[in-house]
């Protein structure tokens, strides 16, 4: 399978050619039901979503816990109303979805099209409209082509203070495990995150610290007090 984070970001996507079973057409009234089979059992959800989809999708989403009773985190783009300021705007409270804290939502002027992928191994593609087929996807290549897509919109969209609060605590939690002597896969277990998250968080706080490794990474916060308490030296 052709990993995104292994590509240069200026390569095309690579498509895999994908058999019958991989790409399979979805009947419009079956797509609630089907979407929301996956969404119980995952762990990390990309949504992105026209408005007149997303009520579509938030039905599919608004159903019983996940088995393992841990739900998961969500990113959803969706399209801003027209004629109305951000405070305005719907938010996840509005939406009453089944998420975890860790979640966050981001607003465009419009979308390219309307999808749903399930930690990063299956993607559903609902039709531009309502009351039309859509695609269920498990063709590795095209899955990860489509979040390809949806990271390059997501981190060209400014993030709002609450979605900084929110992912600031994740990114701490993510450095205490690390600093614990946890692995990547240790620090997804406890959080509830994939390990490719895991991996994107560190790597945005390294940048941040503007460190190479993971040894300087915790000693950087140390140092800065990143991890609770005053930084070494202080109080």
């Amino acid at each position: 399978m052709t990993d995104m984070f292994s590509r240069d970001p200026g390569d095309p996507p690579q498509f895999e050619a994908a058999n019958v079973n991989e790409v399979e057409r979805v009947a419009a009234k079956e797509l609630p039901r089907r979407l929301r089979g996956v969404f119980c059992g995952c762990r990390e959800v990309m949504v992105m979503a026209a408005s007149a989809l997303l009520p579509t999708f938030v039905t599919a989403m608004d159903g019983p816990a996940a088995p393992t009773g841990h739900p998961p985190a969500m990113r959803l783009l969706t399209e801003a109303l027209p004629g109305r300021a951000a405070p305005q705007q719907p938010a996840f409270a509005d939406l009453q979805l089944p998420i975890s804290p860790e979640s966050a939502m981001r607003r465009v002027q419009s979308v390219p099209l309307s999808l749903f992928i399930a930690d990063h191994r299956l993607a559903v593609v609902a039709a531009p409209v309502p009351d039309q087929p859509g695609l269920m996807i498990r063709a590795p290549g095209h899955v990860s082509a489509m979040a390809d897509l949806f990271e390059w919109i997501w981190h060209r969209v400014p993030e709002p203070v609450a979605d900084l609060d929110a992912l600031d605590r994740r990114r701490t939690a993510v450095l205490a495990g690390l600093a614990e002597g946890l692995t990547d896969a240790a620090v997804a277990n406890r959080l509830r995150l994939t390990e490719r998250t895991v991996r994107r968080d560190v790597s945005a706080l390294m940048h941040r610290a503007g460190v190479a490794s993971r040894f300087q990474l915790g000693a950087h916060a140390q140092s800065l007090g990143w991890l609770g308490g005053a930084p070494p030296g202080e109080g």
